[in-house]
């Protein structure tokens, strides 16, 4: 009988620890749900149009020769000629940067159906411009007509211009500013929706910046800063975490 007692006494302080374990772990569960139901975080972006304010047009005069000599007198009869044409499009001297003439050899093998070798040389002589301008209506057309050098014998390499906007920084805070606030509108919208008002920003984390052309779609985990573009649309990303009342 004493034995038959003592086992029931000790199922029932089992069972007793076993259900107060459990009851802790359920309230804590139901702590730790009413603690994430306590905030609620969105995202909110703000975008803005503008337009480019500098422009940068990178061309370079590229000569192959016979020798170095050769290559050389090109290239050097080539400058004249482009100094001409960068003012008769009355691009100043004080936008224009010339790099340095650089010249040397290439060397490389040519390959016989025989299977045979022959070592050749080719010699060049190049340099490189940089014409930077706030007056990209200008520098454009300068850029269209580089084919008037071309005409003239000059071996020309012409990239697109590139286009840059120089106020970003004073636009940087007004955008993190509305995108704060239009993720506070996201928030409350979803809050009203459970019958919760929006208290306090518990967190705030910026992201990153999108310079793209105007009207694209295209985006970059690490920001875009498009130079291809005149008119772009500069959009700023913030997260935000709010607190439920």
């Amino acid at each position: 009988m004493d034995k038959k007692f003592h086992q029931v006494f000790w199922a029932a302080a089992l069972l007793s620890v076993a259900l107060i374990a459990t009851a802790v772990i359920v309230v804590n569960g139901f702590v730790q749900v009413r603690a994430a139901q306590d905030s609620i975080s969105v995202t909110g972006s703000a975008k803005e149009p503008i337009e480019s304010d500098v422009a940068v047009w990178n061309f370079s005069v590229n000569i192959r020769g016979s020798s170095l000599q050769a290559a050389y007198a090109e290239l050097k009869s080539a400058i004249p000629k482009i100094d001409a044409f960068l003012a008769a499009q009355r691009v100043p001297t004080d936008e224009i940067v010339a790099g340095a003439v650089n010249a040397g050899s290439d060397r490389y093998f040519d390959e016989d159906a025989q299977g045979r070798k022959t070592e050749r040389i080719t010699y060049y002589a190049n340099r490189r411009y940089v014409v930077t301008s706030t007056d990209i209506d200008r520098l454009e057309r300068a850029s269209r007509s580089a084919g008037d050098l071309i005409a003239q014998g000059v071996a020309l390499d012409s990239a697109p211009l590139e286009y840059l906007y120089t106020k970003l920084a004073e636009l940087r805070n007004s955008l993190l500013e509305r995108a704060t606030e239009d993720a506070k509108r996201r928030a409350e919208a979803i809050a009203k929706s459970s019958g919760a008002k929006i208290g306090a920003v518990k967190s705030a984390r910026m992201g990153v910046f999108q310079i793209t052309p105007r009207n694209s779609t295209m985006v970059d985990d690490y920001g875009m800063n498009d130079t291809s573009s005149r008119l772009k649309d500069v959009t700023a990303v913030v997260g935000a975490e709010f607190r439920l009342k």
